[in-house]
Formats: structure tokens, C-alpha cells, sequence
């Protein structure tokens, strides 16, 4: 999984700054290779919260969830994607992936039949009040989004005061 880089089209929907988005992003994808895959769950559904048209959101949310084992879930992160974003290339290729990987792993397991997938004790939708993580990450989204505004802003007047020589 690569991180793609912030086009228009990507953030166009988002009532976030494309800026902020991108930092968002970039914590996410870290989170998710240091392999810290509670928070980048966090950060990926609150990514898809903010801004549910973007597919990399939706990708980085499957392959978290599919890292923890949890395919009925990936699957779902996944389907919601593509009804987010109908024929998006990136998740179909992703869901041809996920469907392998799962059959690896049912293999691995001995199993022929869809291993169940449970979220209870892992942090999942619904365990311990984590559907309003969400809600909770997309306000941490815009709280950081003022940050930047305001950085922004501090870095634009210092570039616009006179020098001395």
C-alpha cells in the first residue's frame, strides 16, 4: 500500500482544507506501517468520515482492518467504498486482493467455509463506543485544521516583514 498523493478530485468534497487532510492522511499511513493498527483505524474511519469520496480513505480503512484479521469488516469498509465511488479501478484491484488474502488465510486455518469475524474485545464498530470514534477523529481533523490555518498564517506574515540589512 502506497500513499497517493492529494489531488482535487480527491478532496473536493471535504469540508476539511486539503492541507489538513493530507497531514491526517500521512499519520494514518504511519500509523498503519509501524504497524499500529488500532489508531490508524481510528484515524482511517474518521478520514472516511471527513470525506467519504475519496477512495484512498476507504483503502487505508480495508487494509487496517484486513491486518487485524477482521475481513467481514474489511469487506464492508471496503463495499461501502465502492458504492462511495462506483468502479473506482484502485478498489476493485483492492477487493481482488482482500478476497485472496482471505482465502490464504482460510487455508492457513484449514478451513473452507468464511471465518467469522467479530469485533467484540478489538476495538471494532460497536465494541466499547467505538462508532463515535468517527465523530470524535473528524472534530480532532478540524481542531488540527485550525492549527495549520493558523500556522500558515504565522509563517505568511513573517515572510511579509521587512528586513533589516
Amino acid at each position: 500500500m502506497t500513499m497517493p498523493t492529494a489531488t482535487p478530485a480527491m478532496t473536493a468534497a471535504s469540508p476539511l482544507p486539503p492541507s489538513t487532510l493530507d497531514i491526517c492522511r500521512s499519520v494514518g499511513f504511519e500509523l498503519y506501517k509501524s504497524r499500529k493498527l488500532p489508531e490508524a483505524e481510528v484515524v482511517a474511519r474518521g478520514l472516511v468520515a471527513a470525506d467519504p469520496g475519496n477512495w484512498y480513505h476507504h483503502s487505508l480503512l480495508t487494509a487496517t482492518l484486513q491486518k487485524q484479521g477482521r475481513f467481514a469488516e474489511a469487506f464492508a469498509a471496503l463495499d461501502a467504498g465502492l458504492v462511495a465511488i462506483p468502479a473506482q479501478p484502485d478498489l476493485i484491484t483492492l477487493r481482488t486482493e482482500l478476497a485472496a488474502s482471505h482465502v490464504r488465510v482460510l487455508k492457513a486455518r484449514g478451513k473452507d467455509a468464511p471465518a467469522t469475524a467479530t469485533t467484540a474485545g478489538k476495538g471494532g464498530a460497536g465494541a466499547n463506543g467505538a462508532d463515535a470514534a468517527p465523530v470524535q477523529v473528524f472534530a480532532m481533523l478540524q481542531v488540527v485544521s485550525r492549527i495549520v490555518d493558523r500556522e500558515v498564517e504565522i509563517v505568511t506574515a513573517w515572510q511579509s516583514t521587512p528586513r533589516l540589512a
